[in-house]
């Protein structure tokens, strides 16, 4: 799998390296939409989501990407790209990165998600990161 097909699994497209922007769709026609990318803070590796990105679960799925950022999805469109990476033939290295990184994080009543130390350095996150929706999850960036 390259990284265009990624993108593709996660709803995106394969413009550029790094987003400024997230794709989702209008809800009238379900045409893709540029989405603008909202920003989120870390404090003691605890990311806060701003309020409109605040998954409806208790649960979320964090895990790495394969462009330095992370990667957060509902438990069950992981299960969906999970079996579609799987399924893929090749790719071990993604499969590995993206497969074997894969958490299952609590969100608390405050709205934060704790990201492992190891997820950090993979993405270079700092204090402050960009979030990006996609139509499948959100991609959280180094700012």
């Amino acid at each position: 799998m390259d990284r265009r097909q990624f993108l593709m699994l996660m709803g995106g497209t394969s413009q550029g390296t790094r987003p400024s922007f997230g794709v989702g769709a209008d809800s009238l026609t379900n045409q893709a939409v540029a989405l603008p990318a909202l920003e989120g803070v870390i404090r003691n590796n605890r990311l806060y989501l701003p309020r409109e990105l605040l998954p409806a679960s208790t649960n979320v799925i964090i895990t790495a990407g394969t462009q330095r950022q992370l990667l957060m999805l509902s438990i069950e469109n992981w299960a969906l790209m999970r079996s579609k990476i799987l399924a893929l033939p090749g790719s071990a290295a993604i499969k590995r990165v993206v497969v074997g990184n894969a958490r299952t994080e609590p969100v608390d009543q405050d709205g934060s998600i704790l990201l492992a130390e190891e997820l950090m350095e993979f993405a270079k996150l700092k204090r402050n990161v960009n979030l990006i929706r996609q139509k499948k999850g959100i991609e959280i960036w180094a700012a």
